[in-house]
């Protein structure tokens, strides 16, 4: 079965294209956030109950951040979306937007990618981490393979540069195993792909 290009259904405040991440709060798991419509709307369904609560953000304000093409992971409570655009030279491709804790939108971070990124996936790591990998580099291919851990500290923004993916997994889908390591699955490499990788995090931080 060939996988790329797919969406996977996500915990509170992530887009939709994106992927589940596993490290939040237990309570953040009851609602997700559909970002790729306007105006994007929330779906939760409460314990115990028959039918889902959907509410709708009409004056929610993206900033400018297209939600096209992007990756998104909540981290210790906090939504962020990296990368998308529209374009080769848009300079979104290497943005980070988080979403605001009143649901009323966006905010531009002053933290950069290190290159730019689309099609790519991310997923929250040990609830200290955020992986990025697979972007789907239309320049050189020189960043194809590539993957980056990323974290806010305070004030600071930290990367850190992880082991390569063996393939593209560009348009993948990417989830955090209880085993301790990130899976990518599928994408693209060319033509689609079947290939599933596990990249695990340098040792000597990822605790």
């Amino acid at each position: 079965m060939k996988l790329f290009g797919f969406c996977v259904a996500s915990v509170h405040g992530l887009a939709l294209n994106s992927t589940v991440t596993e490290d939040v709060a237990p309570l953040a798991n009851s609602q997700v956030l559909v970002m790729s419509k306007n105006p994007p709307f929330s779906i939760s369904w409460p314990f115990g109950a028959t039918e889902p609560i959907i509410a709708t953000y009409d004056n929610f304000n993206y900033n400018g951040f297209y939600v096209k093409q992007v990756c998104s992971a909540t981290l210790n409570g906090r939504t962020y979306l990296f990368g998308g655009g529209t374009s080769i030279e848009d300079p979104q491709r290497q943005q980070v937007a988080r979403v605001r804790g009143d649901m009323t939108g966006l905010d531009i971070l002053s933290a950069q990618l290190p290159f730019p990124m689309v099609e790519h996936s991310c997923t929250a790591v040990r609830s200290k981490w955020i992986m990025l990998c697979g972007t789907a580099d239309t320049v050189s291919g020189e960043f194809s393979h590539q993957c980056n851990a990323f974290t806010e500290n305070g004030n600071n923004f930290l990367w850190k540069r992880e082991p390569d993916t063996n393939g593209a997994h560009a348009k993948s889908a990417m989830v955090y195993s209880s085993r301790g390591y990130s899976v990518i699955i599928g994408g693209v490499d060319g033509y689609d792909s079947t290939v599933v990788e596990t990249i695990q995090m340098r040792q000597q931080y990822s605790d």
